[in-house]
């Protein structure tokens, strides 16, 4: 006599999963990526998991995967807390913005290569939104990035002057 195959399934393991890996990394437990961002000299930084940047955004999967041993990663004219949404996003697929901000936001998915993100705001942003629009709103067009392979310092919040190397444009291509 035969057993037959049962699927066991739980429909809530994914936001689970999510929900206990978003506490990980806001408690800066297994975190193995700093992400600094800068914004007219303005620094924060943040603390993440690499499989969850690779995962949400083409430009950190592309990145991640061709320099395995970076630590530490530099955007530059990023408002902090439209990254802060980002990451939200990258954990639990979901934010809250306000309607004045969606266009930062779509730059900033844009850039970082997150099409979901992209969509849900294209989705709520009226066509024609102007590169001077975004640049005032906190994502420049000239957004840049740079790459430390050395080991993550903890930091919240600091002010100083970055040097820039490469541009977040050239990966795009």
């Amino acid at each position: 006599m035969s057993d037959g195959l049962v699927q066991l399934q739980s429909s809530s393991h994914h936001k689970n999963l999510l929900n206990a890996m978003w506490k990980l990394r806001t408690m800066g437990n297994l975190c193995d990526i700093t992400v600094q961002v800068d914004f007219q000299g303005e620094l924060e930084e943040f603390e993440a998991h690499q499989v969850v940047l690779a995962a949400s955004s083409g430009y950190f999967e592309s990145h991640l995967l061709a320099n395995d041993q970076v630590k530490k990663i530099f955007l530059c004219d990023f408002l902090p807390h439209a990254f802060e949404k980002f990451l939200e996003y990258a954990y639990f697929g979901k934010i809250e913005v306000e309607k004045s901000y969606i266009s930062t936001v779509l730059q900033m998915a844009k850039l970082l290569k997150c099409q979901d993100l992209v969509d849900a705001c294209e989705a709520e942003t009226p066509s024609g939104v102007s590169d001077e629009t975004l640049q005032k709103d906190g994502v420049s067009s000239n957004t840049e990035v740079k790459t430390k392979q050395e080991p993550v310092r903890r930091a919240t919040k600091r002010k100083k002057s970055l040097k820039v190397v490469g541009n977040i444009r050239d990966a795009l291509v």
